[in-house]
């Protein structure tokens, strides 16, 4: 898990050093004797040498009033953060944790101030076959959605055109994108079993058996499609399949990679709206039908035949198609639940909306932007260059988002200020 801010005052946006505290700070002293000098350097050296902060332990605290700081550090991955609906608590979906290295994903919560990150669901959340992400909790009924990536699309020659394998050898396989995912809801707090949990099987497009094809003397083989929505997932683990709650928690809408889709937890089957074709990241605007997303663009793909074959007889095994697709942009745009209205709002990925529906957040040009609900009046907000994953706290002073460390890549929290803005 994340480590939490070392001992310390906590400095934050509930916690800030004023100007009368500095004023109150006392009178710098006289130089002091050469053995306390020597004294003090010792003990400094002895704290500069000491072991890094063990789990759940603070982490130091920021300077006082920062516009921005980096709220998790964890070794691995943390995705998609939201808020709690009271904005207590920020929620995200975190891997490789401290004391859990083999853990795929689990469900994390963090107060904004920065302290000890717990899981959701800590009775569940320990067996790390689990891979669980972006938690998006209703605010009217106290439920939890999110995603558990449960299969991943393959392909059986990576990057090589062929490979040749002894007469008994099963083919090896490289991920290559999602396969399936399922969309899971539960009570918050909840600690039973997921059995009697609402569920719906998505089934992400990439691979599929095609009778018709033909290659050399051969018909029938599998296709794999590498779409835009797959690159993003696969390089960054970035949740373009996130779920989004209507204003009344009664709905969700969602995103398979190819269009969005609404459901009702519960119901056997969600709804596609029509009009969405490469849609991804969708945010359902409160108060409203609305759902913003995101359309990428992609071009005619790039194609690619490979195979595997018997290193002893040369008899291939198996037959394989590798379409990927470049990305050639990505676009706001908005739809009503019932797949009408649809209106696009310019560049950009990655909506969210203000609480009250009157503000979007977005990704552009490398860094977070805000704009009025019809996409004008966008502005670049500063501090957030690198950023994704936008998320407004539900009083709208703090912005969190996610972004890759400068160490080793992976991607944190972090929170900016907007109301100073």
């Amino acid at each position: 898990m994340h480590p939490a801010p070392r001992t310390g005052r906590a400095v934050g946006p509930a916690g800030r050093t004023g100007p009368a505290e500095r004023a109150a700070a006392p009178a710098p002293r006289r130089a002091a004797p050469a053995a306390a000098i020597l004294a003090a350097a010792a003990l400094a050296l002895l704290f500069a040498c000491r072991e890094g902060p063990k789990p759940f332990e603070p982490e130091a605290p920021p300077p006082p009033d920062p516009p921005t700081w980096r709220l998790t550090f964890n070794p691995g991955q943390d995705h998609a953060p939201s808020w709690s609906p009271a904005g207590d608590s920020v929620y995200y979906s975190a891997d490789e944790l401290f004391g859990l290295p083999d853990s795929a994903g689990v469900l994390m919560r963090v107060a904004p101030e920065r302290g000890a990150a717990t899981p959701l669901f800590p009775a569940l959340q320990s067996d790390r076959s689990y891979r669980w992400s972006a938690p998006a909790l209703a605010p009217q009924t106290k439920r939890v959605a999110f995603m558990e990536i449960a299969a991943w699309g393959r392909t059986i020659c990576g990057d090589e055109d062929f490979c040749e394998l002894a007469e008994d050898t099963v083919p090896s396989e490289a991920p290559v994108g999602l396969r399936s995912l399922v969309l899971r809801v539960r009570p918050a707090g909840a600690t039973g079993p997921l059995d009697g949990d609402p569920r719906l099987l998505v089934t992400a497009p990439g691979v599929r058996y095609d009778a018709t094809l033909q290659h050399d003397t051969t018909v029938g083989a599998f296709v794999v499609e590498v779409f835009p929505f797959q690159t993003l997932f696969k390089q960054s683990r970035l949740p373009v399949f996130r779920p989004s709650w209507s204003g009344d928690g009664q709905r969700l809408a969602f995103a398979d990679g190819q269009r969005l889709w609404v459901w009702t937890p519960g119901a056997a089957d969600a709804t596609p709206l029509a009009g969405t074709t490469d849609a991804a990241w969708a945010a359902w605007r409160p108060g409203t039908d609305v759902i913003a997303f995101t359309r990428y663009a992609r071009d005619g793909g790039t194609r690619r035949w490979c195979f595997s074959r018997s290193s002893t007889t040369a008899r291939v095994t198996c037959h394989q198609l590798q379409i990927v697709y470049a990305n050639r942009g990505a676009a706001l745009a908005t739809i009503r639940a019932d797949g009408t209205g649809y209106a696009e709002l310019g560049a950009g990925e990655e909506p969210a909306w203000s609480a009250d529906g009157a503000k979007l957040y977005f990704r552009r040009d490398d860094q977070l932007w805000q704009a009025n609900a019809d996409g004008s009046g966008a502005t670049a907000i500063p501090g957030t260059t690198g950023g994704h994953e936008p998320a407004p706290s539900p009083d709208g002073r703090y912005l969190a988002f996610t972004r890759a460390s400068t160490e080793n890549g992976t991607f944190d929290v972090w929170i900016t200020t907007l109301a100073a803005r």
